[in-house]
């Protein structure tokens, strides 16, 4: 009896890794909202991010990095724009909630998972780590990089989590929804670049996998979870220490 009462006491500190955050599942959102967002998912990558890149080229902004922060704050703010102003979803029904409304598990659960990242991160990544100091005005370039891929992740998951993965759940049910949003976000144009490296690198396919399968692990805690916070400040960090760190070099 008392193990079962430790058991249910400790249970927001291990739910959370059997995607049980104690939360009703499904959306909200009628027909002409999901239309409204598969047209938005649309806009967004196969359009304006391509038309934002090249407005901050025109413009000049100097340096890789603060164009590179320009680029995804720009995308960002619209993409949320059009949430707001065009599909008329409240941005809690996309996972945007406060810290309040985070059920126990979900609060036991990110930290954890938040801080198994960053150990896993930093020993894979412990020489670039080392060699940063060396580099000149380091600060503020890993304050910017951090800043641009915090923001890059944030709007990846907003847009195939929080976007298109919640309207084809409501068409297609969790299995088809989740499985079809992640194909799109493994093999459409957020990472099509891969394909070119992959002609003359025919190994370099190999990455879809990570993509793929980090991505399902993803699209699981926001079905189960609802949650945008979590997977898109995870992913930000991820891709801080797989892709932001490569740019101090």
């Amino acid at each position: 009896m008392q193990t079962a009462r430790l058991v249910e006491k400790l249970k927001p500190w291990w739910s959370g890794y059997l995607f049980y955050f104690g939360k009703p599942v499904g959306s909200a959102h009628g027909e002409l909202a999901g239309i409204r967002i598969l047209v938005a998912c649309a806009v967004l990558e196969l359009w304006l991010r391509p038309a934002c890149r090249d407005l901050i080229q025109w413009l000049g902004v100097p340096g890789r990095l603060w164009s590179g922060l320009a680029l995804v704050t720009l995308v960002l703010a619209l993409a949320l724009g059009i949430c707001r102003l065009w599909i008329r979803m409240p941005f809690a029904n996309l996972g945007l909630f406060g810290w309040r409304k985070w059920s126990s598990a979900e609060r036991c659960f990110f930290p954890q998972l938040l801080v198994i990242s960053l150990i896993a991160f930093v020993a894979m990544q412990s020489k670039t780590l080392r060699q940063i100091p060396e580099h000149s005005a380091w600060v503020q370039s890993v304050l910017v990089i951090l800043s641009w891929q915090l923001i890059w992740g944030f709007y990846q998951e907003l847009v195939y989590r929080g976007l298109l993965q919640t309207e084809l759940v409501r068409r297609w049910g969790p299995v088809a929804g989740i499985l079809i949003s992640n194909l799109l976000f493994t093999f459409g144009p957020l990472h099509a670049y891969h394909l070119s490296s992959a002609f003359a690198n025919p190994g370099h396919l190999s990455i879809f996998a990570g993509i793929f399968v980090i991505g399902l692990y993803f699209g699981i805690i926001f079905y189960r979870s609802g949650n945008l916070w979590m997977i898109g400040l995870l992913h930000g960090v991820g891709d801080f220490f797989i892709d932001g760190l490569a740019m101090m070099n």
